[in-house]
């Protein structure tokens, strides 16, 4: 049986494993996220979030994914000046 230390420390390698992971599901990206699951599923479908399937099972590349997330940022920023 764990104590309440060994608990916290599998549980925290068992996120920092998942967080290293570079294709993930749908699931992990909405929890990833904070979204609803269907929220993903139609990011997806419009090519909102880069996916592909992988043997089957639809999987999201997250190296790709940050790429995406950090131009949209740095496109926003620069907006947000050209308005000041």
């Amino acid at each position: 049986m764990l104590n309440i230390s060994q608990f916290a420390i599998k549980n925290t390698s068992q996120k920092n494993k998942n967080l290293q992971k570079r294709w993930i599901t749908p699931l992990e990206c909405s929890s990833y996220f904070s979204l609803h699951i269907k929220t993903i599923y139609t990011k997806i479908a419009k090519g909102e979030i880069p996916a592909a399937h992988v043997g089957g099972p639809i999987r999201i590349d997250k190296k790709k994914l940050n790429e995406q997330l950090e131009k949209q940022i740095l496109d926003l920023e620069s907006k947000v000046k050209d308005w000041i």
